[in-house]
């Protein structure tokens, strides 16, 4: 039963595939991204109604699954899908920083770099930073899938979006969900 359990979360870790990021909110033009997105940032909203969110994105997309595999899938989704409280970003031309929580992601914009997964010993994430229509996206990749979060500074520079997404071939719909954070510095 073990075995069984492990092949079938591995399975829907495989299916996490490459689907492109939601783009929404107010666009900051791509030269000014730097100093609109760079700085500290808080949850707005509060963290029980974050959680409920991303349990209902998490809810949509596994629904029609069977109910076993609808209950790994779902205790897989909800370990990797923290609720980040406080965000860090220093975007510059030779290199962009995203601090999530306690985890920090740098690499040099648009090429690639293999750090490990935090939480997960052993497990290796390829991360990429990219700034596009005004946006910064952070890319996540490994073998068992994919996760966007979209990062978008409103016009005034106080407030900032994040979307995620995730999907897969075995999920029936993409966990996508958006959290609303304030600037702090």
């Amino acid at each position: 039963m073990k075995r069984f359990a492990f092949a079938m979360t591995t399975i829907l870790l495989l299916s996490l595939a490459s689907a492109p990021p939601r783009a929404r909110g107010q666009s900051v033009p791509d030269a000014a991204v730097d100093h609109a997105i760079s700085g500290a940032w808080s949850l707005a909203t509060r963290e029980p109604d974050a959680r409920g969110l991303i349990e209902r994105a998490i809810d949509r997309a596994i629904d029609g699954m069977l109910p076993f595999v609808r209950g790994m899938a779902q205790g897989e989704l909800r370990a990797r899908t923290p609720i980040d409280r406080d965000l860090a970003i220093h975007v510059a031309p030779e290199r962009i920083e995203v601090r999530l929580g306690d985890n920090a992601f740098a690499t040099v914009p648009g090429r690639p770099r293999r750090m490990p997964v935090p939480g997960f010993a052993g497990e290796t994430v390829e991360v990429v930073h990219l700034v596009r229509s005004g946006r910064l996206e952070q890319i996540f990749s490994t073998d068992q899938g994919r996760r966007w979060n979209v990062f978008a500074p409103s016009t005034d520079g106080e407030r900032l979006t994040l979307d995620v997404t995730m999907s897969g071939a075995l999920l029936p719909a993409p966990v996508q969900y958006r959290l609303e954070y304030r600037r702090v510095d």
